[in-house]
Formats: C-alpha cells, sequence, structure tokens
C-alpha cells in the first residue's frame, strides 16, 4: 500500500521516530544543513545511499515510494554481545573470547556479512531506480 506522504514527509516521520532533530540527522549522514527542508520531489541515489549507510534499519524502499513499513523486519543478523554467544565476554574492556567459540563468531561474521550484502544489492537496484527517473 502507497501512502500520499512525500520523501520529505517519510523522512522527517523517521527523524521523528529517531527522536533526533533535523540538524542531528543531517550531520550524521554527511548531509548539508538545511538538506531535508530544502527536498522537493526526491533524492539523489547518492543521498540515499549516504543516510542507508548510517541507518540500515530505515526501509529504503518504503522511504522512497511509500511502500511497506518504515522500519526493516528482524533478521537472523547475529550479534557478539549476545548472551547466546558461550565463550563471548563483550565488556568495556574489549572482548573476551575462549578458543572454543571462533567457530560460532565466524558463523555470526559470515550471516552479518551475507546481510550487508543483500542490504547493498538493495540499495543498488533502488539506486538504479532513481536514477531513471531523475
Amino acid at each position: 500500500m502507497t501512502d500520499n506522504q512525500t520523501i520529505k514527509n517519510r523522512l522527517l516521520s523517521f527523524i521523528s521516530y529517531l527522536g533526533i532533530g533535523q540538524g542531528r540527522f543531517e550531520r550524521e549522514c554527511d548531509l548539508a544543513n538545511g538538506y531535508v527542508n530544502n527536498i522537493r520531489k526526491s533524492i539523489s541515489p547518492e543521498k540515499l545511499q549516504k543516510i542507508a549507510l548510517r541507518y540500515p534499519e530505515l526501509n529504503a524502499g518504503w522511504l522512497m515510494t511509500g511502500e511497506g513499513e518504515m522500519l526493516k523486519t528482524s533478521q537472523s543478523v547475529g550479534d557478539i554481545s549476545n548472551s547466546s554467544v558461550s565463550g563471548v565476554n563483550v565488556n568495556g574492556n574489549g572482548i573476551q573470547i575462549n578458543p572454543n567459540a571462533y567457530d560460532t563468531l565466524l558463523k555470526i561474521v559470515e550471516t552479518n556479512q551475507k546481510a550487508t550484502e543483500k542490504f547493498q544489492e538493495q540499495i543498488d537496484r533502488l539506486i538504479t531506480i532513481i536514477e531513471k527517473k531523475l
């Protein structure tokens, strides 16, 4: 279902969801001061990529089209701070790894790498769509 909001309105909704101001959002995404306020019809592929890299939880498809949900659905991306990974202790002093936990950590890294590649493919497809419309 497509909503009737503009890209700018959807981006403002996401910024509101984050609970931060537009200026902070622009700084964190390496966008020009006032960029969000100056959005008219669309945003460039380069800007979309900056936003998507900084906020991977944002559904870029939703941002561009209004279709789907604002946030990506939860995926099975591993987290080394997850207590289910036995032999790994994450604390303020760094990470302590039991040698027996390396296989588990390698699987988590591989899963994260695959998820990152999938996200990059989605971003690339969206950039192609945007470039065709510009």
